[in-house]
């Protein structure tokens, strides 16, 4: 026999011996996120890498850090765990950090850098999940894929030996709804957003009354203007929905979900500075307990910056009892995917007029 044997045999206790068995080492795969833009770009995107690790069976690398907007000059970044619960995405699929065994493994393993992005984005990127050099090889996920392509596609890398996939996710497979809405059901803001956001609901529509949150989004960058069209999100004369039309728009939504109590998120914007104060004033003379904190430190926003008002309001509107968004707004699709998720209705967008009144046409 082998020498191990003989050893056993010549034992002098005669007690069996433990026979070492050869295991194969399964290496773990990684999928890196980039997320790159505003909040809820990366929001967005973290969704969507959320869906695509699963699909392709790679663990999720979770950032460290969210961005402020670039506007945003009184913001600090966020940490993961101020933002979402990392334990409810692990049930979804597998995620975790980068520690240094990973760091150690990314620096001498193959990886694919699946995504085209500026070099200063894809550091800033890389940097926020934990790594600070990005891969040389290059492949291409189209944007806009069906989920088997990109499965197919991450067979082809696993075939290459990429044990790291860096991949920027937003508008990857934006068009599988039903895969991103699963997801969603995971992505659940930490218990420090959610707290907050229960005490001001709590503070400011006290009772049992229905509640619908309007998330008026006005922009000063004409990225959301369409030509011939209106958005709440234009801030063109031509483009824009006039502050008359909005109100309209907004006590519609509110009738059609039997809601006498209206929450403005987000209320206000270059340009449209005094347009909170003129709609929850128009809302009272209608007979609504209309209220915003957006503007308003006083209801316990003191110690907040403006990334975590936003982040509290945006969980106040997934949580209220209707929610109208704003059209083209990133902000707005976060909360509409978070309420569709858990089966909350969601109202038409407020760049919507109300339906006209059918009449019946007499013979």
């Amino acid at each position: 026999g082998n020498e191990h044997g003989r050893k056993c045999l010549l034992s002098e206790t005669r007690e069996a011996c433990d026979v070492p068995r050869r295991r194969l080492a399964v290496q773990r795969q990684y999928l890196v996120p980039l997320l790159a833009f505003g909040p809820n770009n990366q929001f967005e995107g973290l969704l969507e890498a959320l869906t695509v690790a699963k699909l392709v069976g790679r663990t999720l690398l979770l950032p460290r850090y969210f961005d402020p907007h670039y506007r945003d000059t009184h913001s600090q970044k966020k940490k993961f765990a101020d933002v979402f619960d990392e334990k409810v995405l692990s049930d979804f699929t597998s995620v975790e950090f980068v520690d240094d065994d990973v760091i150690k493994l990314w620096k001498t393993s193959p990886k694919i850098l699946a995504s085209p992005l500026n070099k200063e984005r894809l550091a800033k990127a890389l940097h926020n999940v934990g790594f600070d050099q990005a891969p040389r090889k290059k492949a291409f996920v189209r944007s806009h894929s069906r989920a088997a392509d990109v499965a197919q596609a991450f067979k082809g890398f696993t075939a290459a030996g990429a044990v790291f996939v860096a991949l920027a996710p937003l508008f990857v497979v934006d068009g599988e709804q039903d895969l991103l809405r699963e997801a969603a059901r995971y992505r659940v803001r930490s218990e420090r957003v959610r707290t907050l956001a229960s005490t001001l609901k709590d503070s400011l529509f006290p009772g049992d009354e229905r509640v619908l949150c309007a998330h008026v989004r006005r922009e000063a960058e004409t990225l959301g203007c369409v030509p011939g069209r209106r958005y709440v999100v234009c801030p063109t004369p031509q483009g824009t929905v006039p502050t008359s039309t909005l109100l309209d728009n907004i006590v519609d939504r509110a009738a059609t979900h039997g809601a006498a109590r209206i929450y403005l998120a987000h209320a206000g914007g270059a340009g449209f500075e005094d347009e909170p104060s003129t709609l929850l004033a128009s809302l009272e003379e209608r007979g609504f307990d209309a209220r915003t904190a957006s503007l308003d430190m006083s209801v316990g926003f003191e110690s907040l910056d403006p990334f975590d008002v936003s982040l509290v309001e945006q969980e106040l509107c997934s949580i209220v009892d209707g929610f109208a968004p704003s059209a083209r707004s990133t902000w707005s699709q976060t909360v509409v995917l978070d309420r569709s998720a858990r089966g909350r209705r969601n109202a038409k967008p407020l760049d919507v007029g109300p339906a006209p009144v059918k009449t019946r046409r007499l013979p």
